[in-house]
């Protein structure tokens, strides 16, 4: 490796730190713990926001206090804590220390911190005292999601902002967030006292505990009258009060020598501040449109002590590591990936895999970030990073900083892509997002709702638009030439479709399959949209419906799709997606599907009678869809030939349900369950989407999103503009 010009950490204490310590030292002061500690623990109290903090040697040490504190305070219901699966290993070392049952939590896909789904399914399974969670590298968290589960299941949060230091979030300084905080005073973080840690808090009986804890378990720390109630609580005498130990305590103490650099380190923050926040946002912009990077809440400030970013996978990180290596510049995992994947984790408890956290833990790498570092200097290591990986980027690279960024254009290996019914409700989505990743793409759409769906398209060089009908055999021969994937959208979509012209929908929906598949050369992939209601209605005594449960389709829907999805998967070189009753926006826009119908009538009518409410979907978001396909593609030979779920695994719901989650945004809304009648849709079943979700696939958007954004898209459009039958 190449001499190291730029670190990864570069020391905060200057010069003139250094040279206002010698002076200081030449009054030879006491060095140990003594005012200097008092007066910097105060000034971090003011400069975060807390009413309390404890100077200790390291945040590792702030980290095992805090922990420590929750079992000498005594307030813990259980010994349950959920934890991170990205951050530090002494962000979980102490629960397993002291006996607490950690609970490991997958990482957000936007921050890196605790994703907020999945942190609240633990804690309705599991209810535990508490949560630790990290101010990941210096990004905010989601601070007003996570305050609101806090204050919904009242667990106590300790906040691990070892590595954030700076960062705030709304105007407010994280490490003021949780009942403690941690943070880290280790050399190259955001200030530095050489090593040193610190908890905050607001609460004076954590606050005891935390001085207790760090010097032995004596009292001598406290306050003058909690001491004084400790002496005449146990009957001490004067002469033994200064050396007699309440608890159980260490020696984690610091000095009034580092205390004295974290006074005049604190003097600096702004500047050390906007030096961090500059630099990380050259790199976002030199590289944000290439690599997967975390981003930050609005009205959120970052102070980063590294740049983070995630490689396309583990050989593409290989290829940057190199690079940065040759040059100079020194580079590392993210953090330390995913904690659940380290032998101090799955010995005790097995391995955690998270599709989010394996991405950080396989793909993630680290760039310097140092406030020392200039413009030039980061444009340079950009450029190292871009030249790396130029075979996925169309414009030849040298020096980023030269050219305008609208230049750049981030593509995977292009593909020839054809899409049956790519003007459709689906299409409509995936089309562009596919153009948008560089490939070209050949739409055959008869356009017969005459939807001006992909006129925003039509600029795009690598669009073909071909009108004309799937059963045409020429036309459909024609365009499978030199294609790479097919994705078949075409079809007469849902029950009362079929049923009002059944020679159509077998036509459509099954021969033109057969017939594509017939075409097709051996090598071209096809990626085809199924549908879970061929399960029908759920068997007794099975909890939920996998891609091992037998099919049951009860319409000619259902049926003629379970037909097509044999035929692709006996033809091999395939992939199905069962895809789960679909809701959300799209330039098609459909009403005849169940969310997107309610949301509609919800605000429309503001009134619905449910026939059968207890009857159970599972949904999916049309993004989330065309997440699935582009997931497919890009990971095609794992999972060719095989048939996959989608959905969203926390929105298994009744139409009962579904209205009580319609209603949480529309008040007015009122809906009432009839027992006379019947719906003519007896689908009823709860979905697994397990599989899918081990292959890295996970839903972004959630059910309530999506409600969201239809009652906005509803303010735009009107039914009769947007119905199949």
């Amino acid at each position: 490796m190449k001499e190291i010009k730029y670190h990864l950490a570069e020391d905060t204490i200057d010069k003139n730190d250094i040279d206002q310590l010698i002076e200081w030292l030449k009054t030879y002061p006491r060095l140990t713990k003594a005012d200097l500690t008092l007066a910097f623990e105060k000034k971090w109290s003011d400069w975060v926001g807390k009413k309390y903090s404890v100077f200790c040697n390291s945040g590792s040490s702030a980290n095992l206090l805090m922990y420590y504190a929750l079992l000498l305070s005594g307030v813990l219901k259980n010994k349950k804590i959920i934890v991170p699966s990205v951050g530090w290993v002494t962000t979980i070392a102490p629960a397993i220390q002291f006996g607490f049952e950690p609970i490991m939590c997958e990482a957000d896909k936007d921050t890196f911190g605790l994703d907020l789904k999945h942190l609240e399914e633990l804690l309705q399974k599991h209810n535990p005292s508490a949560v630790i969670m990290v101010q990941v590298l210096g990004v905010p968290h989601k601070m007003d999601e996570l305050m609101a589960l806090k204050e919904k299941y009242g667990f106590i949060l300790l906040e691990d902002a070892c590595a954030a230091m700076g960062a705030s979030y709304h105007g407010k300084r994280v490490g003021s967030f949780g009942d403690m905080s941690s943070a880290s005073l280790y050399f190259g973080h955001q200030i530095s006292t050489i090593e040193g840690g610190l908890v905050s808090t607001d609460n004076k009986i954590f606050n005891d505990a935390l001085l207790m804890a760090r010097s032995h378990g004596w009292g001598k720390d406290l306050e003058k009258e909690t001491h004084s109630q400790l002496i005449k609580k146990y009957g001490i005498d004067d002469f033994h009060s200064p050396f007699v130990f309440y608890e159980p305590g260490f020696n984690l103490r610091s000095t009034d020598l580092n205390a004295f650099l974290g006074i005049r380190q604190i003097d600096k923050m702004d500047w050390l501040i906007k030096r961090r926040e500059e630099n990380h946002g050259i790199y976002k912009k030199l590289l944000g449109d290439y690599f997967y990077i975390q981003q930050a809440p609005a009205d959120s400030v970052i102070c980063s002590i590294h740049f983070g970013a995630l490689a396309k996978d583990t050989e593409e990180r290989r290829k940057i590591v190199k690079a940065l290596e040759e040059n100079g510049i020194e580079t590392r995992i993210f953090s330390a990936g995913n904690l659940g994947l380290h032998p101090f984790w799955y010995n005790r408890y097995g391995k955690m895999s998270f599709p989010m956290a394996d991405q950080i833990h396989h793909t993630g790498f680290f760039l310097p970030n140092s406030p020392s570092l200039n413009p030039k200097d980061i444009e340079f290591i950009s450029s190292v990073v871009l030249d790396s990986v130029k075979e996925r980027i169309t414009f030849p690279l040298h020096n980023p900083s030269l050219i305008p960024m609208a230049q750049f254009a981030s593509v995977k290996n292009p593909l020839k892509i054809l899409v049956t019914g790519g003007a459709g409700y689906i299409g409509s989505i995936l089309v562009p997002e596919l153009l948008k990743q560089g490939h070209e793409v050949t739409v055959i759409d008869n356009f017969m709702y005459n939807q001006p769906s992909l006129l925003d398209c039509c600029h795009h060089k690598n669009l073909t638009i071909a009108r004309g009908d799937v059963r045409d055999e020429k036309l459909i021969a024609k365009h499978l030439q030199g294609k790479d994937f097919i994705i078949p959208l075409a079809c007469l979509v849902g029950a009362p479709l079929c049923d009002k012209d059944p020679i159509a929908a077998r036509n459509i929906n099954l021969e033109a399959i057969k017939m594509i598949l017939r075409l097709r050369e051996p090598n071209q992939k096809i990626i085809f949209p199924n549908t879970n209601s061929g399960y029908g209605r759920q068997q007794e005594g099975t909890s939920f419906c996998d891609e091992n449960t037998p099919l049951d389709p009860i319409t000619l829907y259902g049926q003629l799709k379970v037909e097509a999805e044999k035929a692709i998967l006996e033809s091999g070189n395939g992939i199905t997606l069962r895809l789960a009753t679909v809701f959300g926006i799209s330039p098609r826009m459909r009403l005849d599907l169940l969310v997107n119908d309610f949301v509609y009538r919800a605000l429309n009518d503001r009134f619905i009678i449910l026939f059968e409410s207890h009857f159970k979907r599972n949904y999916i978001h049309i993004r989330d869809v065309v997440s699935a396909f582009v997931h497919c593609m890009d990971n095609f030979e794992s999972l060719k030939n095989q048939t996959y779920n989608v959905g969203l695994s926390d929105a298994n719901l009744s139409k009962l349900e579904l209205c009580q989650e319609i209603k949480k945004q529309l008040p007015s809304f009122v809906f009432l369950e009839s027992s006379v009648g019947e719906d003519p849709d007896k689908r009823d079943y709860v979905i697994s989407n397990e599989k899918i979700e081990k292959t890295g696939f996970k839903p972004q958007v959630s059910l309530q999103e999506g409600i969201a954004e239809l009652i906005k898209g509803y303010q735009v459009i009107k039914k009769n503009q947007f119905t199949n039958i």
